[in-house]
């Protein structure tokens, strides 16, 4: 055990302050300053010389403060470790008696009487030894007979424990079965109702947490300027998503609870029959669908242009994303992508302007969520992108990877771009073939460093998708449900792997 050292104020000083160091903290307080009061203060100035000063720390007694003046040139030092407060104040009377009983044997010992002419420092560290072993058996002994708890003063929690709140998780899982509204349920299973009649804090969202987000340097930050990284769901194309996992708010807020997801991913497909230009009301019913539950859940998403040649489709994108920012822009939840994946074309002369005509469009209603750019031969030259960036605020560039075809030359792009100061999100992602997994295998070591690049570079992402079918890349086993509750044999694929990092 570290004995504590008393430092007392250097000679001619006055002699008020006093700093306790060295305690070890499960018995006595974190190093700290105590000031006598006056009246004692006033007395130990004639006594500024002295090298050491032996203080004993031992809890109050209920109601009680310390005592730390004595008359004359007598003194007696009490103090309190400061995370200790009432310790027994719930205890059976019977056990109340009994410790009074063995408070007044221990009284003599309680606090430390000597008198400071005496310039021995080994005569103050005994006295100093006998207290702290004094006090430590006090505190075995409260321990002992299970009353009361080691608790922090008002004015003292070192450790911040009182500001403590449920983050989510499976250890935290606290919200309603129908998305986060005022049930709570601290079980790590599915989403539920939890105890009626136990009054429980609020759970703690991703949103409540980061806040309305922006882009700095190479990083998404959050309201208090911390680098964030969001993980979580892409879905399937929307207009062919027949069993609706992504719409389902259950389903998506389990993720949140079990899976920590933070964010999702509405990617709505544009060309395809059923999809945006030929039922925009449908598409558009899904979309909206998906970020409104992100928003009601507490979770951040992306609304994605699904597309390869949205260049030829630039007045459908700005007046769809306009009808987006005018309805979600005051929302912090939402992130906007505005081209999912463009075919090898001119970054320039192509794919710039048309991000610049759909960014206009956008910032003209929603001045600051983040908005996301795809970039060359499906989203992943970024390093042609960054010799030749937007001018504007939080602008953020794609980079996807399907680790069965990309390897560490896509990776050295990434380096090269965010050298640039070209800031990436990873917007989809497989570990399995670019074709998502309709044939191959699993590439689970080169997805594995995928995320340890990302987690490097603290780069956000969504995992394609999710979905129940047969390709590699869908979550699910056909006929898992939509809901939650997910277990390890209706998992497919990549999917353990998702769940995994996603939970990191």
């Amino acid at each position: 055990m570290a004995w504590p050292a008393i430092v007392a104020p250097p000679s001619g000083a006055k002699g008020s302050t006093f700093v306790c160091k060295g305690i070890r903290p499960s018995l006595l307080a974190p190093a700290r300053q105590f000031t006598p009061q006056s009246a004692f203060a006033d007395s130990l100035e004639r006594f500024s010389g002295f090298r050491s000063i032996a203080v004993k720390t031992a809890p109050n007694r209920v109601g009680k403060s310390p005592s730390s003046t004595l008359a004359g040139r007598r003194f007696q030092i009490c103090t309190h470790p400061g995370t200790v407060t009432e310790p027994i104040r719930n205890c059976h009377p019977l056990i109340l008696a009994l410790w009074g009983s063995f408070w007044g044997l221990l009284g003599a010992l309680r606090c430390i009487t000597f008198v400071t002419r005496s310039s021995s420092p080994a005569k103050h560290e005994g006295h100093m030894r006998k207290a702290i072993i004094a006090h430590s058996a006090r505190l075995l002994v409260l321990s002992a007979i299970g009353c009361g708890t080691m608790t922090a003063l008002p004015d003292e929690d070192p450790e911040g424990r009182g500001n403590q709140v449920a983050t989510g998780g499976a250890g935290s899982n606290i919200g309603s079965g129908t998305g986060g509204s005022s049930a709570a349920n601290t079980t790590s299973g599915a989403p539920g109702g939890g105890d009626s009649g136990t009054t429980q804090p609020s759970f703690v969202s991703p949103v409540d947490i980061h806040g309305q987000l922006s882009v700095s340097g190479t990083h998404i930050v959050d309201k208090n300027g911390d680098a964030v990284q969001l993980k979580g769901p892409s879905s399937m194309w929307l207009n062919w998503e027949a069993t609706g996992y992504a719409q389902n708010k259950d389903g998506v807020q389990w993720l949140r609870d079990n899976w920590h997801a933070s964010i999702i991913r509405a990617a709505m497909g544009i060309t395809p029959s059923g999809a945006y230009l030929s039922d925009p009301d449908k598409a558009k019913g899904q979309v909206k669908t998906v970020v409104q539950n992100a928003i009601d859940l507490g979770m951040y998403v992306i609304i994605d242009w699904h597309e390869e040649h949205a260049q030829d489709h630039q007045a459908q994108s700005i007046a769809f994303f306009t009808e987006m920012a005018q309805t979600y822009g005051n929302y912090p939840n939402v992130i906007y992508e505005t081209f999912n994946e463009p075919l090898n074309v001119n970054w320039t002369t192509v794919l710039k302007p048309y991000h610049e005509a759909v960014v206009a469009a956008i910032r003209a209603v929603d001045p600051d969520n983040i908005i996301v750019l795809g970039t060359p031969n499906y989203s992943q030259y970024v390093d042609v992108a960054a010799q030749d960036q937007l001018a504007g605020t939080n602008l953020m560039y794609t980079l996807h990877f399907y680790s069965c075809t990309h390897g560490a030359s896509f990776r050295t792009r990434g380096d090269f771009a965010m050298s640039m100061g070209l800031p990436i999100f990873v917007t989809e992602w497989g570990a399995t073939n670019a074709n998502g997994g309709t044939t191959g295998t699993l590439c689970l070591d080169e997805a594995q460093l995928w995320h340890d690049w990302m987690n490097q570079n603290k780069i956000s992402w969504t995992a394609w998708k999710l979905d129940d079918c047969t390709d590699l890349s869908c979550y699910f086993k056909v006929g898992a449900p939509v809901d939650g509750g997910w277990t390890d044999d209706q998992l497919n694929g990549h999917g353990p792997f998702v769940r995994d990092r996603m939970k990191e």
